[in-house]
């Protein structure tokens, strides 16, 4: 299966205009940050992939992302079934796997997988994929536009080191992310504690 015709798939099983146009930004980024860190066609290809494929079951209810879930042998467990806003992270990494094999290797499943709550020592794939989702040309909110533009600044400055710069920037995004949660009173999935925290060593 091509690139174009795995797209017109994801699109179809989404069946939602706006929630795709967000796919095609994350899957723009993805192919931009394969740029900046040299990726070879393939690994871009497959970034890319992840970044098309993320939301895959975003627009299930909570009750179809679990039906879902047990119909794919993923086991829901009790931290997540606290944030039903991160079932689609686990249901979609399960799904594109057994969808589109060709193009769900370890590297993308894991980024799917962890695009949400992020967890303890990320792959790059799955700090690109979080960031991808989190600074898409279509967020408009005043911290993705903000984290977007440190994001760039950082990983484009000449002779910074990139992958100390990644793991800063996704330090940010995370401070943000549980700053806003806990503005907000909602309960923290127990890996986005553990992300940060890791990136503290």
């Amino acid at each position: 299966m091509d690139f174009s015709t795995l797209k017109k798939e994801v699109e179809a099983r989404m069946n939602n205009p706006k929630k795709f146009t967000h796919v095609l930004g994350v899957t723009d980024e993805c192919e931009r940050l394969a740029g900046i860190f040299k990726m070879n066609e393939y690994d871009k290809r497959s970034l890319m992939a992840a970044g098309l494929m993320h939301d895959i079951t975003k627009t299930l209810s909570e009750t179809e992302q679990l039906n879902l879930a047990n119909e794919l042998g993923a086991t829901v467990d009790k931290e997540t079934k606290r944030c039903p806003k991160t079932f689609h992270q686990l249901t979609g990494a399960y799904l594109a796997k057994k969808l589109y094999p060709d193009y769900t290797d370890e590297r993308v499943f894991g980024a799917i997988r962890w695009h949400t709550t992020g967890r303890e020592d990320m792959t790059l794939f799955e700090k690109l994929v979080y960031l991808a989702d989190y600074v898409e040309i279509n967020r408009q909110y005043s911290e993705c536009k903000l984290l977007r533009e440190h994001l760039y600044s950082a990983l484009e400055e000449k002779g910074a080191d990139k992958y100390e710069e990644l793991d800063r920037i996704m330090l940010e995004a995370l401070n943000i992310t549980l700053s806003l949660m806990i503005q907000d009173g909602e309960y923290i999935h127990p890996a986005t504690v553990s992300a940060r925290n890791s990136l503290l060593k």
